[in-house]
This record gives structure tokens, sequence and C-alpha cells, in this order.
């Protein structure tokens, strides 16, 4: 039964990371606005933005299925969606990366697990 651990180990965390893909927001202002139905603009760094402008949330996004199902460009698309939702204008990428973490295995030892991470502040222009 000690062998089979690994294996059953694995398709526990498979069979969870298999789930649909969260998009978490932390909302930085209690101001309710409608959704932006126009475009969004994407910056790669906020001294980039030439208008005055108010941050609104931090928005994230992981891809931990294994294996992968989406590449880095579709969860900054699953970003800009979730920005149009909140009534943002923009969106500053803060981080869009593949990250690793260790896993336990159960029998002491640890497993790495590579999964994609995207984060980005969703901000409105001042008006």
């Amino acid at each position: 039964m000690k062998k089979n651990i690994p294996i059953v180990l694995f398709l526990v965390v498979f069979m969870a990371a298999c789930g649909r893909l969260p998009v978490k927001v932390q909302l930085t202002d209690s101001a309710t606005r409608s959704p932006n139905t126009g475009n969004i603009e994407v910056f790669k760094a906020a001294a980039e933005i030439q208008k005055p402008h108010q941050q609104i949330a931090t928005i994230e996004a992981e891809d931990k299925r294994l294996p992968h199902k989406l590449d880095k460009d579709e969860l900054v698309n699953r970003i800009v969606a979730k920005a149009k939702e909140i009534g943002a204008d923009g969106i500053v990428m803060l981080a869009n990366e593949e990250r690793r973490r260790k896993m336990p295995d159960g029998q002491g030892n640890s497993l790495e697990q590579v999964y994609l991470y995207t984060n980005a502040m969703a901000f409105v222009y001042k008006k």
C-alpha cells in the first residue's frame, strides 16, 4: 500500500488541479462602476501611463492544472476580461510567469509542480 501513496497523491492533486481557473480580484476602492465595454489598455509598468489614474483593484490568475491547458497570453486575457467586468480603463502587468512549488509526496520527499501565474493592477483614469 505504501508504494501506491505517491500515485494516489498525484491523482488527488491532478483531479483538484483540473478544475476551473479562478480569477481573484482584490478591490482597493469601494466605488461601483459599470463594466467597460470598450478596450482595456495594457501596460508593462505604471510609469508608462501618461494620464492621471487611480488603482481600483489587483487581479490574479493561476493555472495549476496538470498538464497546463493555457498559455501566458490566455491568462492575461482572463485578467483583461475581469478588469472590464469591474469597469477598469486599463491594467499594469505585475507578473506573468511560470512558478514552482514543492509538494509532499507522502513518503518524506517532495515533488515540484510548475504552474502559470499572472498578476495585474487594474486602474481607471481620473476625470
